[in-house]
């Protein structure tokens, strides 16, 4: 109750402390800048945070309080109102504590104070150390004599891989657009859209990585002074004209499958010798007179020589047609549907004409779309046949029919799971008149108790439990099919375990149990847990004695029984891990059972000395923690992340190769920041730290010494799309092992594995006199929650790489979290030197209430029975470049 009172008044404080404050000085003319620089009528006077916008303004500001000042954590400028208040004077922003920064545009479009100034130019800078958001920005790019007189910075735009153009040609601009490697050197991707008439020339100046060229709305395609026609199979655009006439051209024309071609011009062109090629049927117009072309393709050989007919073919006398030459038109399909949304028909096929006025039929309600090969009907009946005659001249005509079926699939969802049975709601657009069906991938139907216009309810009888997290089912209509891949919320799903020991006891299971979980039972090696209290995502039991170590969990459900993480049950009188004589060596305390090393000592059993070297090798690419001392470089690899299935078989894996990397130095300590984040929405935390001075760090309710020089990894994962509920997660890391020394004492064993889980506590990897300690305890966090994780060798190769995997129960939000450290290598009387690769894997007696595990990221804080997770993302700081340990 005392600790609730404190924090409510701390709240008040904050609430009402923050009235009473101003925003920092150097944050506050940050702000200032921003509000001229965007014309916003946001207050240049106020100093307190609350008052900063005026009423009915769309925008936000979020302030914290650190001592007696506001810091700015979040801003959002507009809708704007535009306000002229002068130029703002440029100098590098300064916002330390700003997460998120959005500029909206009012209808009036962007409201830059001017073109020449890059607010990217001006946040760059280490003053932005949690910044990890800038939305809606028009970043403005100068195109040297282009119309757009804008400024770009080499440090914001080299990384360009796509533009997509959206400048306002006027007529007193200019109409090129120049893009060079000086200022775009990755550039890969371009889009341009002609927009209204006007001629726009596009300057490409040594842009060498230039490989996808999209031009939309630009209707003529014209490069001058041309010998050789160059490849274009990289660009894509809709009915352009291709028109290089009197270039000069010389030799084969290459082929452009890519191009919708509206018209081609290639006249004048004495050299151009050689075929046209197929991809130039689609041109409506072709002129190739005086060329030396001597073969067509097919669909001008239809013509077989009367190209007057058509007024648009004007071909060379240089080309030669086959005299047994048959022209064989045809239709890709005779029979169409029409839908809601196309309520005409598109035809295709191969040399259908050109459609020439009086030579087709109907003369109504038929088009030509592209020559030869896309046409477009538009029936008056919504079912019916007709025959269309694409040419009565050349003798090509074919038969039509088509039927209407007007279903529309809007929306698809499971509303409810049992196990059992399956509940589906789906909306759209239904004809009553019509026969439905709803069926899934074995054909079992789902049996409709709802159907009305716009929406159908259905209820799909399962022969047993869903085995994955989603299901394939069709909607079948009169004419048409829906198919739809849905998600499944299925159960049981364990997140985490509370500890428990072999006197058993209470136990508090964390999870998803479906909505009715009642009369279900948690068995523990064949012996069920009394139930308290089972809900949807809890679930209280007591349990008996239990046997120490791993035991095997299965819950049961309506009759079926589902295999659960294995729990971890520690003995009920806790071993003392001190070594011998639980002296911790004579280099440190034993307390609680765990060694407490004395400065400048450390290891398992503070068995080794700290090494006050080394140089940490900062790695922009993947999160590895290397050290590199005495000419070895010590490393520990990220390698992926598994789901693996209840006995163990790999069902899917991302390999983590592909990382962004900021770096930011705060607090004495040194942050590498690496995420990834999958197209379907995986977000992946990896953070090394490292600090010259020791600090004391919490994990999964625990507290621990990290000595000076330590790296720490932490990983975060989030979001993984599991296949099923049975399955779990591990991260695989891998560290080389080729020569080492190999130290033989008496009290170690080269791989030693805990007698209760076989679990890996600890791993050495000796050279030169040192040791790359590795410290793992088999605990992670589950959704928020610590839970038990085993640490495990998963293989070991020839060449000396071992892969170790750290196991995670099936969870949204998971963290790992080692630490590694350099120690010297003592030799005592009974240790001879031999030269072999040698890692000692070294795991005590398994306890929950472990140390440190280096891996995965994130910081968690448990207040209140919540758990609040504090992700730190900074912009970046250069690197140091070599760091004592």
């Amino acid at each position: 109750m005392i600790k609730i009172l404190i924090f409510i008044i701390l709240s008040l404080f904050y609430l009402f402390g923050t009235n009473a404050q101003q925003i920092e000085a150097q944050q506050l003319n940050s702000l200032r800048w921003l509000i001229r620089f965007y014309q916003s009528d946001w207050s240049l006077t106020e100093t307190d945070c609350l008052k900063i916008i005026p009423p009915n303004n769309a925008g936000s500001i979020i302030c914290g309080v650190n001592g007696t000042e506001q810091y700015i954590s979040s801003i959002h400028i507009g809708p704007i109102y535009k306000t002229d208040s002068g130029d703002p004077v440029n100098f590098d922003l300064y916002f330390p504590s700003l997460n998120s920064l959005t500029i909206s545009t009012g209808t009036g479009g962007f409201t830059n104070r001017n073109n020449n100034t890059s607010i990217l130019d001006l946040l760059d800078n280490p003053n932005q150390k949690v910044l990890e958001r800038i939305d809606a920005f028009t970043v403005v790019i100068n195109f040297s004599n282009g119309p757009c007189e804008l400024f770009v910075s080499q440090a914001v735009h080299d990384q360009v891989a796509l533009i997509t153009t959206s400048c306002h040609i006027l007529p007193e601009n200019g109409d090129t657009f120049t893009f060079n490697s000086a200022q775009f050197p990755k550039l890969n991707s371009l889009n341009a859209d002609g927009g209204p008439n006007k001629n726009m020339i596009l300057d490409f100046q040594n842009v060498s990585k230039l490989r996808f060229v999209t031009l939309c709305r630009i209707y003529s395609y014209t490069p001058m002074d041309l010998t050789n026609l160059p490849n274009l199979g990289f660009v894509e655009n809709l009915n352009i004209e291709f028109v290089l006439s009197g270039n000069g051209l010389q030799g084969q024309i290459p082929d452009y499958p890519n191009l919708w071609l509206d018209k081609v011009d290639m006249s004048n062109n004495p050299d151009l010798s050689g075929s046209i090629p197929n991809s130039f049927c689609s041109a409506n117009q072709i002129s190739f007179l005086n060329t030396t072309i001597t073969k067509l393709p097919d669909c001008l050989k239809c013509l077989n020589g009367n190209y007057s007919f058509t007024n648009n073919i004007k071909l060379p006398s240089s080309v030669e047609i086959e005299p047994n030459f048959e022209c064989n038109p045809k239709l890709d399909n005779n029979n169409f549907i029409m839908t809601a949304s196309n309520t005409s028909i598109y035809i295709t096929g191969v040399n259908l004409g050109y459609f020439v006025a009086n030579d087709v039929s109907p003369k109504i309600n038929f088009k030509m779309i592209r020559a030869n090969t896309v046409f477009k009907y538009t029936p008056l009946s919504s079912n019916g046949s007709t025959t269309l005659v694409f040419s009565a001249f050349r003798n090509i005509s074919f038969p039509i029919s088509w039927v209407s079926d007007k279903t529309v699939v809007e929306s698809a969802e499971v509303t409810k799971y049992n196990l059992t049975h399956l509940e589906l709601y789906i909306g759209g657009q239904f004809n009553q008149n019509a026969l439905f069906s709803i069926v899934d991938s074995t054909d079992q139907n789902c049996i409709i108790n709802i159907f009305g216009p716009n929406i159908i309810r259905c209820v799909l009888t399962l022969s047993s439990p869903l085995r994955t997290n989603n299901i394939f089912i069709t909607l079948i209509s009169p004419y048409l099919r829906f198919d739809r891949i849905l998600p499944v919320k299925t159960y049981p799903v364990v997140s985490s375990y509370s500890e428990i020991n072999t006197n058993g006891g209470y136990l508090l299971v964390n999870g998803y149990f479906g909505l009715s979980p009642a009369n279900s039972k948690l068995v523990i090696s064949g012996q069920e847990c009394t139930n308290i209290n089972i809900t949807s995502s809890f679930w209280e039991c007591n349990t008996g004695q239990l046997s120490q170590g791993l035991s095997n969990v299965t819950i049961q459900i309506s009759n079926f029984s589902f295999p659960m993480p294995q729990i971890f049950v520690n003995p009920f009188n806790r071993p003392i891990q001190c070594g011998l004589g639980d002296r911790c060596s004579g280099n440190g305390q034993c307390v609680n059972g765990k060694c407490i090393c004395n400065i400048g000592f450390f290891g398992y059993y503070c068995e080794s000395r700290l090494y006050e070297g080394g140089v940490i090798n900062p790695n922009s690419t993947a999160p590895v923690t290397s050290i590199t001392a005495n000419g070895y470089d010590f490393s520990f690899n990220m390698v992926g992340i598994q789901e693996v299935d209840d006995l163990g078989s790999v069902v899917k894996e991302l390999i983590t190769s592909k990382w962004n990397f900021t770096s930011y130095i705060f607090n004495d300590t040194q942050y590498l920041n690496y995420t990834i984040t999958t197209s379907d929405n995986i977000n992946i935390l990896a953070l090394i730290q490292h600090s010259n001075i020791s600090r004391v760090l919490s994990f999964a309710n625990q507290t621990f010494t990290l000595p000076p020089g330590a790296l720490k990894l932490s990983v975060d994962i989030n979001n993984w799309n599991y296949y099923n509920n049975i399955n779990k997660l591990r991260v695989v890391f891998s560290t080389k092992l080729e020569e080492q020394d190999f130290i033989e004492c008496e009290e170690i064993d080269p791989i030693n594995y805990s007698q209760l889980d076989n679990s890996i506590n600890y791993l050495k990897i000796i050279k030169n006199g040192l040791s790359f300690y590795g410290k793992f305890m088999p605990v992670s966090i589950s959704d928020g929650r610590p839970t038990y994780s085993k640490n495990e060798i998963l293989n070991k190769t020839d060449s000396g790489l071992v892969n170790i995997g750290i196991n995670l129960p099936q969870c949204i939000q998971c963290s790992i979290d080692p630490d590694f450290s350099l120690l010297i290598q003592d030799k005592g009387d009974s240790c001879n030197k031999k030269t072999k690769t040698w890692v000692i894997a070294v795991a005590t007696v398994a306890s929950v209430i472990g140390v440190a595990l280096l891996f995965i990221a994130g910081f968690y804080i448990r207040k209140y029975r919540r758990n609040i997770k504090l992700k730190v993302q900074i912009a970046m700081e250069k690197l140091g470049g070599e760091t004592k340990k």
